[in-house]
């Protein structure tokens, strides 16, 4: 292993520096990133022919490193693994390792009481973060909303917990490449170039799929009052609030007539006095729609045109007009893998949907059935003999 230098970071060599040490000069590397993937994460390999000494490279499992993409950071984090393998006529080293953010999704959350007493979002990101040396970076226009007090599950991680009170916000969380954690709305970003076909694509795939969609979605409430009548609160079909339709779902059945496909989605959750059912049905055919169509991309390069590493969570224009996908469309970058090894060379590998694919589930911080909303609210839908029943 030979130190990196100038000329190793203009050809995009991984440079991992740990120890004191910058390791260069490796056969095989990958490194992960995503905007829907906590913690980042890399593995390097080297082989060399017997006799060399792996003994020359000290690496501790647990230190802290940084890994470098020609001279830009795309990882700060910890070694988790060293192997090292000896045969009669090579021997092999492995390492692998994770963003700092490991720790937020490893370790589980010690608080005073079991209750998070409100705040805002940034706030309590921050709090939870801060024991762990961990940095909160805000991209989106959430990070100064309040909410209000809610309990925390036993052995929860910290992570569980910001991603809990991000979906409140439905807002996306992942590290960033100092090891910080973002709090970001989908499509944060924009990178300067996309993917063409004869430029930098190698190859892609594009796979669209009708099987995970449904033409109605039908929005439902959980009721737990047992024998209650909520005729008069649902559609006619006794249980249904309102529903939402997806146009371009497949509707014509194989004798010409028409096909229905419909999806119950029931909801238990009120926050702040408004009912999550519907929300949560518009949320599940947008998801659907947007991840009926993903994109697979093997790139020449791991930068833009304007040598900027792939980022998650950014827009990039396609054109593909072989795989029938509109250029004016771009779609936003939900994971890159970047390679380096024998068979392949350099690549990039991303996948990409449109942004409904990311949207983030409505929910709420603390849950409860619908009726005991409407208790909350008070009037005469609260009252029990108003649904034939008892609150539960």
């Amino acid at each position: 292993m030979a130190p990196s230098n100038l000329a190793a970071q203009a050809t995009d060599e991984l440079i991992l520096i740990t120890g004191g040490q910058r390791l260069s000069g490796w056969q095989a590397i990958r490194v992960t990133r995503g905007c829907e993937r906590m913690p980042s994460d890399f593995e390097v390999e080297l082989v060399e022919q017997y006799p060399g000494d792996p003994s020359e490279i000290i690496v501790a499992p647990g230190a802290p490193c940084e890994v470098l993409l020609g001279a830009d950071r795309v990882l700060t984090g910890y070694i988790d693994r060293y192997t090292a393998s000896i045969s009669a006529h090579d021997h092999a080293v492995r390492i692998s390792g994770r963003s700092m953010c490991q720790d937020l999704v490893d370790s589980s959350a010690i608080l005073p009481s079991m209750a998070i007493a409100g705040g805002t979002f940034l706030a309590i990101a921050e709090k939870l973060a801060e024991p762990y040396g961990i940095k909160v970076k805000s991209q989106t226009q959430h990070a100064g909303d309040p909410f209000k007090q809610f309990n925390v599950t036993l052995g929860e991680t910290p992570y569980e917990i910001i991603e809990r009170v991000a979906r409140y916000f439905r807002v996306l969380v992942y590290d960033d490449t100092d090891g910080h954690l973002i709090l970001a709305d989908v499509g944060a970003s924009s990178m300067a170039s996309g993917f063409s076909i004869g430029d930098n694509v190698q190859s892609a795939s594009v796979t669209f799929t009708a099987d995970q969609r449904f033409s109605v979605y039908k929005a439902a409430r959980m009721n737990t009052a047992i024998g209650s009548d909520i005729a008069a609160q649902t559609g006619r079909d006794g249980y249904s609030i309102g529903e939402v339709s997806d146009p371009g779902a497949p509707t014509t059945g194989v004798y010409g007539n028409k096909r229905l496909r419909q999806l119950l989605v029931v909801s238990e959750q009120i926050v702040d006095g408004h009912d999550l059912a519907l929300s949560r049905a518009e949320w599940e055919m947008n998801r659907r729609v947007g991840r009926s169509q993903a994109l697979t991309v093997v790139c020449d390069s791991w930068r833009d045109k304007n040598r900027k590493l792939w980022q998650p969570n950014a827009f990039a224009p396609l054109y593909l007009p072989q795989l029938k996908l509109a250029p004016q469309n771009p779609w936003i970058i939900g994971q890159v893998t970047f390679v380096r090894d024998g068979q392949s060379g350099t690549i990039a590998e991303l996948t990409l949907m449109p942004k409904e694919a990311f949207s983030v589930e409505p929910s709420a911080l603390q849950p409860y059935d619908w009726q005991v909303g409407d208790a909350l609210r008070g009037g005469a839908a609260a009252r029990p003999e108003a649904r034939g029943g008892t609150l539960a």
